[in-house]
């Protein structure tokens, strides 16, 4: 027999190879595609290069889209905002009458109609176990407009030790209120914490500049916390998306700011993952007038933002720091001279680092762009050229950089406690600010675990006016303040730490 001398950088290297599989991040290596009946498109990561198969499952999609594989890539559960689905392509377990609401019973059984309604993500410090947050929305009536809006962001916790390991909804952890206001339609996203553990789930709430955000840790949520900044979100449309950045310091959002002239607006945001704040907003002037802005991305190195409407795909520079809007550069048009057509609806960033972009019409295909690290034409958009085995419509799974690690240097890249007067402090807020007197003020704060707590309300003159205990666990306290002109003082009190914030009165 012969044999082959291993030498030490070989075989050094074949560990680290075997190790760097063992332990990557594979959570969104296979997505579920398709609105051809029963028939839909498995598209699968894992080998490198997309591959597409067929696939049997009597779950429906239309806007809502998410899933979940394990740290190896196999597909763990999915969701179209009515049921959840196992790897066997059946009802998970305990999942029936999830995500109750008008909407879902409108849009049952065909795939709820709410572009990123729906977001899945690991549970930290728990392994094998998921939160999924999701909106269906009612009819109600705001600001003297009749619309279709969710009236709060729920979740359940899944575990995937249950029904002998295809996974289960957690008794008494269905249909859980995270957030109880109203909110846009979908748009649900996150990022991680720098310390690389927690999480961030953010959403837009209705007809303003709020930004709900909540932090998920081991032991609870935290929020929700609100934030004003940004285009005022004014009427609503069901077709926008919103993303982070790879790296999580740069978000982006789709919002309606004039519907009767068919006008939307791209809001660029950067975000502290430390704190959870949102800074620096930009508005992205999009030039198409009648076909909106649908789709959003950033490039693998967090330089290059697309957008797209059905028309075209446009692309800016995040880097340029005087004039975003002097970047944009027409990557790809809408080619209408041939069938199929080849329009744009939605994107995603693959684990291949291509981003890929779907259709609003029915077809077998996806574009991708194939280099979007590069600029203007060098990005090269291939039309039509991941070919699906079934048609897709609209279709794209919403998943966050499951693989993004702590921010190192941040200050906040370790695990510690969320019990520290920094981030006690830094998380109460009031909204809106200032109030017009004789309406409701809304206050967000974060209390110790396990504590309840106090909130007073002061007068210049340090005369105290108001008092409520806050139970534990609470993070929101609401109250309709009758008060003259003026500015006033309130404080938060709990387990020997105070916080106090300044808000304003008018006429």
């Amino acid at each position: 027999k012969s044999y082959r001398r291993v030498t030490f950088p070989f075989l050094f290297t074949l560990i680290f190879l075997l190790c760097n599989n063992l332990f990557a991040q594979k959570e969104n290596n296979q997505w579920i595609l398709g609105d051809d009946g029963n028939k839909h498109s498995l598209v699968n990561f894992n080998f490198g290069a997309p591959m597409s198969d067929s696939i049997v499952s009597t779950l429906s999609f239309f806007l809502t889209n998410a899933s979940i594989c394990d740290t190896a890539g196999q597909m763990l559960f999915y969701t179209n905002g009515h049921v959840i689905y196992n790897r066997n392509n059946d009802s998970l377990l305990n999942t029936s009458g999830i995500n109750p609401g008008w909407a879902t019973d409108y849009y049952s059984p065909y795939g709820m109609g709410i572009p990123q309604g729906a977001f899945i993500i690991p549970r930290p410090g728990h392994f094998g176990q998921y939160l999924v947050f999701y909106v269906s929305s009612e009819h109600v009536f705001l600001d003297n407009i009749s619309c279709d809006e969710p009236v709060n962001l729920s979740y359940s916790i899944i575990d995937m030790s249950l029904d002998s390991g295809l996974g289960g909804i957690v008794n008494g952890s269905k249909n859980l209120i995270a957030i109880p206001d109203t909110l846009i339609n979908g748009r649900i996203t996150g990022v991680k914490h720098a310390n690389g553990r927690d999480l961030w789930v953010v959403v837009h709430h209705y007809n303003d500049d709020g930004y709900y955000t909540l932090l998920v840790t081991p032991d609870t949520i935290l929020g929700p916390f609100i934030q004003n900044i940004g285009t005022l979100h004014l009427f609503e449309r069901y077709i926008m998306q919103s993303a982070f950045s790879p790296q999580g310091d740069k978000f982006v959002i789709g919002l309606t700011v004039n519907l009767q002239l068919l006008q939307n607006r791209v809001d660029l945001l950067d975000f502290d993952r430390c704190t959870g704040l949102f800074s620096n907003h930009r508005a992205i002037n999009i030039p198409d007038t009648i076909l909106l802005a649908t789709g959003c991305s950033f490039s693998p190195n967090g330089r290059w933002l697309y957008v797209n409407t059905n028309a075209n795909i446009y692309q800016y520079d995040t880097w340029n720091t005087t004039n975003i809007n002097s970047t944009r550069l027409i990557i790809a048009t809408w080619d209408t001279t041939i069938l199929p057509y080849r329009d744009f609806f939605h994107q995603l960033l693959g684990p291949d680092g291509k981003i890929y972009v779907s259709n609003d019409k029915s077809e077998n295909f996806l574009h991708y762009i194939s280099e979007p690290d590069s600029q203007g034409l060098a990005s090269n958009i291939i039309l039509a050229g991941l070919l699906l085995d079934n048609l897709n419509c609209f279709d794209m799974p919403n998943a966050p950089n499951y693989a993004l690690g702590a921010l190192i240097g941040s200050g906040c890249d370790t695990i510690t406690s969320v019990k520290s007067n920094s981030v006690f402090d830094l998380r109460f807020t009031a909204f809106p600010n200032p109030i017009i007197n004789n309406s409701i003020i809304t206050f967000n704060y974060q209390l110790p675990q396990n504590k309840a707590g106090t909130l007073k309300v002061f007068d210049l003159n340090g005369r105290q006016i108001f008092k409520r205990t806050l139970s534990q666990w609470s993070s929101i306290y609401r109250e309709k303040l009758s008060l003259s002109s003026g500015l006033y003082f309130a404080k938060i009190e709990s387990d020997n730490m105070e916080s106090t914030i300044k808000f304003i009165v008018v006429e």
